[in-house]
């Protein structure tokens, strides 16, 4: 995918079947430039510092220093794309559990009409069908 900035974003995921994980590599190019001179750049791992009490302060009034990662939409998608492609699910769809919940309640609905009907049939037949056309 082209980012806005005119580079390559070239995003892979691996089953990592040792750990049970799915790893992930990225990586930039500019195609504009000739092989020879094109800069790549590879993202590194995340790394965790500790904060001291002032910034911890901050924090806790909202105030962060940078995202750990800040995607464009595409390449956002891409990343789901991937981990789609690895197998990695939502654990729910959005707007799903709604859907889900009123055709549940749907189907509850329609075994209350279809239980009193076969109630209504039962009663008729064990009384010998009286009153029935």
């Amino acid at each position: 995918m082209i980012t806005n900035r005119g580079e390559i974003f070239v995003l892979r995921c691996w089953n990592d079947y040792f750990s049970d994980g799915i790893c992930l590599y990225g990586l930039t190019l500019n195609p504009s430039l000739p092989r020879s001179k094109m800069i790549v750049s590879v993202a590194k791992p995340l790394v965790f510092e500790e904060v001291d009490d002032e910034k911890r302060r901050l924090m806790d009034s909202g105030h962060f220093n940078e995202p750990v990662m800040r995607l464009s939409r595409a390449e956002a998608q891409a990343l789901m794309d991937r981990l789609f492609e690895s197998g990695i699910r939502p654990t729910q769809a959005f707007g799903e559990s709604g859907s889900i919940q009123a055709m549940k309640d749907n189907l509850a609905d329609l075994r209350g009409v279809y239980a009193k009907l076969f109630d209504v049939i039962d009663n008729k037949v064990s009384n010998g069908m009286r009153g029935v056309p």
